[in-house]
């Protein structure tokens, strides 16, 4: 089983966490928008 980890990628105006499982998203910052694709971290 893998574990989960986080990464935390940097945008130019914005620091962006996700949390993964091996490949796959599990969430992510959304930023209070509405109909995010994963969920809120």
């Amino acid at each position: 089983m893998l574990p989960a980890r986080e990464l935390t990628l940097n945008h130019r105006t914005r620091t962006i966490r996700v949390r993964l499982k091996g490949d796959r998203v599990l969430a992510m910052d959304n930023f209070g928008a509405n109909f995010t694709f994963f969920d809120r971290f």
